[in-house]
Order: structure tokens, then C-alpha cells, then sequence
């Protein structure tokens, strides 16, 4: 994942202890995290800042009383933060760096580490590296679990084809009853441009219709409902009868289309 690491230069210290405890979720290639300190001389702070919030899919929050003192960093970082939140394209993981009232709903909904929200400076931790060693722990948790939720969808053996007949009637409605109500709001969605799934299947599982029957608590990330464990089924089962595509992209994030051949046939 790309983490936007947003803190108070108050609290720069805390930035390199994290950073260095980071070190082997980077080396493993789950984390990829970036700060302003990436800016090189002469380039635009907030150009530079925007473009690397927007590429973010984590938003790793120093929390402090200088954070939360700070307009950029609360105003405008984790106000873009919470804005991609709610798209479903970005999670937010709090880290308590200094004791501070971070009493604030919109803040508060999250998880935050290290466990318990115990601040890294604080008598709780025998020392910031013990602190630290329990953020990295659980973060790699977090990431973990993500990328195994992303592997559960593959596509199956038998993808629709003209010649692949034998996997079933073409654009015939699914029996499944899950699958009917997931191609029910796939047709429903309006951005006909979109071809119905580009845009809110995007970085799966997290995007909005995902989201739909799998809805997100206050975890470190976020916690599916019992629906998981259909979803995969009924992706599978429109791309057998064709009303979806054959997935494009990686392992972590698959892009599913609707068909556009299927357009006389959703009539």
C-alpha cells in the first residue's frame, strides 16, 4: 500500500523512529510510505503534498497536540484523508505519538495504535522502540489481513468467452441470490461511461460497492460482514455468464467491467 505519513514537525523525532520501525514492511514490499521530507529542493510544497495524497491509499496520522493544533495537518490532511475514507478508497490508521485530548468523533472513529491508543511517549512503554515494535506489529497485521482479503477474489477457471458455451448461457440472470442482488446494483449504477463498475470497483475490496454489502467498524482498516464470503462467489458467477469482464490489474487491485455486449440484454 502507499501511505501518506501526515505529522507536526514538532513531533520530527517520532516521524524517523517510525520510519526506521518500518523498515521491513518496505523491505517485504507491503508498505510503501512517504512524507515531505521526499520533497526535493525547489519543488512546490503543496503541489508536491496533493499529489502524494491523492496517489495514497493509507493515511498514517501522528497524532499529538501539535497535530491537532496544526490547520495544514488537520484541515487539509486529514480532511482529505477522511474525504478518501469515505469513497472508499483510503484508510486511516491514528498513531498516538504524545498524550493529547484527541477526543474529537471524526478522529476518534478510528483505530488507533499502538494498542489501546497508549501514546509512544507516555509510562505505559518501557521504551519508544517497544512502542514503535508494537505500531510496526500492528500495521503489518493490518496489511496482512488486507492482502489475503484481496487474493480471495480470482477469477474463475472458466472465464466467458464466445467459444466458452459450455460455461453456461450468456447473460442468462444468475441463480445465486447474492449475485442477483450484486448485478442488480451494478446495472443500477448510473455513470453509464463508467460501463457500471469501473469506478466503484476500483481497488477492490474497498471500493463503494464492496462497501455495500460489507460494511466498514472502527478497526485498524476495517472489518467485513458475514456477506465476505459470498462475494467472491458472486463475482464469479457473472463473470461465468458473462455480464462482467475478465478482471484487469494486479493482485492487489482488480478493476472489474461490465460487459457493454450486455446492454440489450439488461433491457
Amino acid at each position: 500500500m502507499k501511505a501518506f505519513i501526515s505529522y507536526s514537525h514538532h513531533d520530527a523525532e517520532f516521524l524517523t523512529a517510525l520510519h526506521q520501525h518500518l523498515a521491513a514492511l518496505r523491505r517485504q514490499n507491503l508498505l510503501e510510505a512517504w512524507t515531505d521530507r521526499e520533497i526535493d529542493a525547489g519543488g512546490v510544497l503543496d503541489d508536491e503534498i496533493a499529489v502524494a495524497m491523492n496517489n495514497a491509499n493509507l493515511f498514517l496520522l501522528l497524532v499529538s497536540s501539535s497535530f491537532i493544533n496544526s490547520d495544514y495537518c488537520y484541515e487539509k490532511e486529514f480532511k482529505k484523508a477522511l474525504e478518501k475514507h469515505k469513497l472508499g478508497k483510503a484508510l486511516i490508521v491514528p498513531i498516538i505519538v504524545r498524550p493529547c485530548d484527541w477526543e474529537i468523533p471524526e478522529l476518534r472513529q478510528f483505530k488507533a495504535l499502538p494498542e489501546d491508543g497508549k501514546a509512544v511517549h507516555s509510562k505505559h512503554w518501557h521504551s519508544m522502540d517497544e512502542a514503535f515494535a508494537n505500531i510496526a506489529s500492528g500495521l503489518r497485521l493490518m496489511l496482512e489481513n488486507r492482502k489475503k482479503k484481496t487474493e480471495t477474489i480470482q477469477a474463475p477457471e472458466c472465464l466467458p468467452s464466445e467459444e466458452q458455451v459450455i460455461c453456461g448461457a450468456k447473460f442468462a440472470r444468475p441463480d445465486l441470490p447474492f449475485a442477483k442482488e450484486l448485478l442488480d446494483l451494478i446495472l443500477e449504477h448510473p455513470n453509464e461511461d463508467e460501463r457500471g463498475l469501473t469506478e466503484i470497483l476500483r481497488d477492490s475490496p474497498a471500493g463503494a460497492l464492496y462497501r455495500a454489502f460489507i460494511p466498514n467498524t472502527t478497526a485498524a482498516g476495517a472489518a467485513p460482514s458475514i456477506k465476505k464470503s459470498l462475494f467472491r462467489t458472486a463475482i464469479a458467477e457473472l463473470l461465468r455468464l458473462g455480464w462482467l469482464l475478465q478482471p484487469e490489474g494486479n493482485d492487489a487491485v482488480r478493476i472489474y467491467e461490465l460487459n457493454p455486449d450486455t446492454k440489450e440484454a439488461a433491457r
